[in-house]
């Protein structure tokens, strides 16, 4: 199966998946089930950023930075639950992914340059030279803000998302149930 033969595939098999989410077992609902999500991706973040401060490699760095997506797309989901909040942390998770990404393409950039680009070994050194303290200036710069986003405890965290969520749930008519969790279209 080639390229284009796969992706149609795939395409013919999510389509007849879209119909059956109704059906997919959900253990939990409300808060609760968000929350627990919630906690983990955060726990998840925060623990590739340690991982990431610990070692300082290229790997541990696109490690954090492909968590930091998960917990920017989890809370761009949750927005509309946690507006007061939500606007300054996703801008600020939306710069740490920007600055990691950087971090990356640099990274990238020097290896090449280490396995020889069609430079002569001093320009080579010169660009590595550069590569090498760009990357550590975004590094440090990334650790810094992933401490900003990350500051408050994620007892702190997941209680506002709980606190914001409860007060809909005070304006529901009796017997009500609880609002649905926000779709991804």
């Amino acid at each position: 199966m080639d390229r284009t033969q796969a992706v149609a595939h795939v395409s013919r098999r999510l389509r007849q998946e879209r119909h059956h989410t109704d059906q997919w077992p959900i253990d939990g609902d409300g808060v609760e089930l968000v929350s627990a999500g919630f906690a983990r991706t955060l726990r998840r973040s925060r623990a590739a950023m340690a991982r990431a401060r610990a070692h300082g490699s290229t790997r541990r760095f696109h490690a954090w930075r492909r968590r930091v997506k998960d917990h920017w797309l989890q809370r761009r989901l949750l927005s509309p639950r946690w507006p007061d909040v939500e606007d300054t942390d996703i801008m600020r998770l939306d710069r740490l992914d920007e600055v990691l990404g950087q971090s990356h393409d640099l990274a990238l950039l020097g290896a090449a340059l280490a396995q020889g680009v069609s430079l002569s070994r001093a320009e080579a050194a010169v660009l590595l030279r550069l590569v090498h303290r760009e990357t550590w200036k975004c590094r440090h710069a990334s650790l810094a803000l992933g401490a900003s986003v990350y500051a408050d405890s994620e007892e702190t965290v997941v209680g506002r998302l709980t606190s914001a969520w409860l007060p809909s749930l005070d304006d529901a008519a009796p017997g009500r149930e609880s609002p649905p969790c926000p779709r991804v279209a």
